[in-house]
């Protein structure tokens, strides 16, 4: 059952980057960018501490750093909310701090991902219409590749959950504004997610979540960009 829906996800992304071209990504609509710049640091921060490469995320750090001090000073004197932007201070802070313990490399992307969120939720300050909930799909995936790899089942359960609300809310914004198949593809990326989490294999899930995190990011350029972006 799983490895059908792997295929199929693979088939809607393949045709969606072809589709879109590489040409538009969610910071080019809006956001400043000092913001969409610090956002790219801390999802790149993800990655190398998923692939347990330290080296280069010091630099990655320092980069996330100096462009989060020049998007604070925008977001603040834009107005943004104080809570959000504390928030988005506060990650920033925490993934340093977890990078210099390094306990582990899942930690250290853990504390990257939330850097991720808040950096996203901020943006959301300057594109109003976005769906509440959009963000949390990428996010919750990349949890749920560590609730994977670490085969925190109890912490993929709760994931799980958390996604499927999520997709629920996005969902029907989705409709008529994205491709049907893309749709579909993520209703089963969704099911396949529960399959995984019931047969215990954190492999899967973590390949699972992966290929539903690409499928997310492509509906955030549909729903922050639109489609004459």
């Amino acid at each position: 059952m799983i490895r059908p829906v792997l295929t199929l996800v693979f088939s809607i992304l393949s045709a969606c980057g072809a589709a879109g071209g590489g040409a538009r990504t969610p910071e080019t609509c809006g956001t400043p960018p000092a913001l969409a710049a610090a956002e790219r640091e801390a999802s790149e921060a993800y990655r190398l501490a998923l692939a347990d490469d330290f080296p280069p995320l010091a630099a990655r750090l320092s980069d996330l750093e100096e462009n989060w001090r020049d998007a604070r000073r925008r977001v603040e004197a834009d107005g943004a909310p104080p809570e959000a932007v504390s928030a988005a201070g506060d990650a920033v802070v925490a993934l340093r701090w977890a990078a210099t313990e390094r306990d582990s490399s899942a930690a250290v992307a853990r504390a990257a991902n939330r850097a991720s969120r808040a950096m996203r939720e901020l943006s959301m300050f300057y594109r109003p219409d976005t769906p509440a909930r959009l963000f949390d799909l990428n996010v919750l995936d990349r949890e749920l590749v560590l609730d994977g790899m670490t085969s925190d089942f109890a912490s993929a359960a709760q994931h799980i959950a958390s996604l499927e609300a999520a997709w629920s809310a996005v969902r029907t914004r989705l409709v008529g504004a994205t491709d049907d198949a893309a749709i579909s593809a993520f209703d089963a990326s969704v099911r396949a997610l529960r399959e995984a989490l019931d047969a215990s294999d954190g492999g899967r899930l973590s390949r699972i979540a992966d290929r539903g995190r690409e499928l997310a990011a492509s509906f955030e350029v549909v729903l922050t960009c639109g489609s004459g972006a």
